[in-house]
């Protein structure tokens, strides 16, 4: 689950000392239900700044019914026992591409020194071609 490693700081506090934008929208899904989770606690736990404690009352369960709400909403965080083996097939799957890469480039050199060579062989018996042309008409 969400790990806080936040030391009792609000997160107001913490959006001052890191740069990030804070709407809800930006946020990941973990600091955000945290940062419900204060905004709640700070709700609920303020003392009542209207006269009326009725007032302040279904203030607060309204907000704890949208707070409730939103978090419902959420979509549950994936089982780690899932996300280790979707890890461990994308490790399989990056393993078969890489040893397939590495065949490729193993014919690909293969094939690179037959070309090679079989230039060379070309470019001698030119040569031997363009010689023996020679001594034929120096003959004549």
């Amino acid at each position: 689950a969400c790990r806080s490693s936040h030391s009792g700081r609000s997160p107001s506090h913490r959006r001052q000392s890191s740069n990030r934008a804070a709407s809800p929208g930006s946020m990941a899904p973990c600091a955000y239900r945290r940062w419900l989770v204060w905004l709640l606690v700070l709700l609920l736990g303020a003392p009542a700044a209207s006269s009326s404690r009725a007032a302040s009352a279904t203030k607060s369960s309204s907000t704890l019914a949208r707070v409730a709400k939103i978090l419902r909403q959420q979509p549950p965080l994936e089982d780690p026992e899932a996300l280790l083996a979707e890890r461990d097939d994308l490790r399989a799957q990056v393993a078969t591409k890489n040893a397939e890469f590495l065949a490729q480039h193993r014919r690909a050199d293969q094939l690179l020194l037959k070309v090679r060579d079989l230039e060379l062989r070309l470019r001698s018996e030119g040569h031997m071609l363009r010689t023996s042309q020679t001594r034929l008409q120096s003959e004549e």
